[in-house]
């Protein structure tokens, strides 16, 4: 019991080491999603002008 007490608390330790580097890599790949959505629309906006005009 003691033994298992003793591995949660290293994994729940783990974890919030960890935590803020995952949230730090989530947060970097969810900007890098949303920049190349922007340069995306951006691309796209004057491509459709050429095919209204």
């Amino acid at each position: 019991m003691y033994g298992l007490f003793c591995s949660f608390v290293i994994v729940v330790v783990g974890i919030s080491d960890t935590l803020p580097i995952c949230i730090e890599t989530i947060n970097i790949s969810l900007r890098c999603l949303i920049f190349k959505n922007h340069l995306r629309s951006k691309s796209k906006i004057p491509f459709e002008r050429e095919k209204t005009t």
